[in-house]
C-alpha cells in the first residue's frame, strides 16, 4: 500500500526539507501536490486507473491549509503499488522548487525532478 505520508517523507528527503519545526514547505502544500502527482501518474500512466481489469475510483482529498493536515492525510492510501513511490515524490519536488520560479537554480532542480517524474512514469 502507498500512502500519501511516505511520498510526502521521501519528497522532504530530496528536498532536504527534515526539519519538523522549520519546514520550507508546509504539510498542507505538499500533500496537495503528492495528490496532484497521483493526476499525473494516472494521464502518462492510464494504467494506474486499474486494478487488473477493474477500474479504481480514487477521490481526490481536499486538503486545505491548517493544523492536523499530516495527521489527517499521512495513512491516506493512494491505492498505487508502492513501486510508484519514487515517481510521485519527484513530482511533488518538481512542484515545491517551482514555487520560487525567480530562482535559476530552483528551477534547474525543479527541471530535473520533473524530467525523473516522466522519466519514471514511462517504467
Amino acid at each position: 500500500m502507498l500512502t500519501a505520508g511516505s511520498v510526502v517523507a521521501l519528497a522532504r528527503e530530496a528536498l532536504i526539507d527534515t526539519v519538523e519545526d522549520a519546514y520550507r514547505w508546509s504539510d498542507a502544500v505538499l500533500y496537495r501536490f503528492a495528490f496532484d502527482a497521483r493526476r499525473q501518474l494516472n494521464s502518462a500512466r492510464p494504467c494506474t486507473l486499474y486494478n487488473g481489469v477493474t477500474l479504481i475510483r480514487y477521490d481526490y482529498p481536499d486538503v486545505r491549509d491548517g493544523v492536523g493536515v499530516k495527521g489527517e492525510f499521512e495513512g491516506h492510501d493512494l491505492i498505487l503499488d508502492e513501486r510508484w513511490r519514487e515517481c510521485l515524490a519527484a513530482y511533488v519536488c518538481y512542484r515545491a522548487l517551482a514555487i520560487d520560479s525567480s530562482d535559476t537554480a530552483n528551477m534547474n532542480l525543479a527541471g530535473a525532478h520533473l524530467a525523473r517524474f516522466k522519466e519514471l512514469s514511462q517504467l
